[in-house]
């Protein structure tokens, strides 16, 4: 016959609850935001570029630039070879429109993650604000080859061709990012009007 368990005394049992609900009080009281996450972890471990990153990320959205790119640095002074850190800080210096800077930071990410879509992809859209058009067309092709499902990059990459006037290559491209993302509406507005345009002239 099976073996009956034995009960646990009821005592036993609501101490063991109270036990793990005052920790689990305890650690949401910790982790309740990223920003707390990040900032206890920090307060542990001061070098922790993980936590720098992410801490930066959280004040780059808050549109606290300068406290943005102070997590960014110091996550890169900590651990050199962070990719992350690095198309981040691009990612900061591209909202101070510093798109030189950026451009370079990106191109380290890739360096130390050729795999890196993300960091292709971001590499290509500051390329295009620097007037650097063939340079940002293969950035963009790059983040296609790594990840053939990014709307992202079909839709950016779309959008340089239409305004080169590459007209069929655009159409491709943009029908592409709006069969990934149904909710893409500048893709869908960007093919609805080359499509138009198209019947126009023919």
């Amino acid at each position: 016959r099976s073996a009956v368990p034995a009960a646990i005394p009821i005592g036993i049992t609501v101490t063991l609850f109270a036990a793990f609900a005052a920790k689990t009080w305890f650690q949401t009281g910790i982790w309740q935001s990223s920003e707390k996450l990040w900032t206890h972890t920090l307060a542990l471990n001061p070098t922790c570029s993980t936590a720098d990153n992410n801490l930066g990320i959280v004040r780059m959205q808050r549109g606290d630039l300068d406290a943005a790119l102070e997590h960014f640095e110091r996550a890169l002074r900590n651990d050199p070879d962070n990719p992350r850190a690095y198309n981040n800080l691009g990612g900061a210096l591209v909202k101070q429109k510093k798109y030189t800077d950026a451009i370079a930071r990106y191109r380290q990410a890739i360096e130390r993650n050729p795999q890196y879509a993300d960091a292709h992809l971001n590499l290509g859209s500051a390329l295009v604000e620097v007037g650097r058009l063939e340079e940002a067309e293969a950035a963009y092709r790059d983040a296609i080859a790594i990840d053939a499902e990014s709307p992202n990059a079909h839709r950016n990459l779309g959008d340089l061709l239409r305004n080169a006037g590459r007209v069929d290559e655009a159409i491709d491209c943009l029908s592409r990012a709006a069969s990934l993302a149904a909710d893409d509406a500048d893709s869908h507005f960007m093919l609805a009007d080359l499509l138009s345009a198209r019947g126009r002239y023919q």
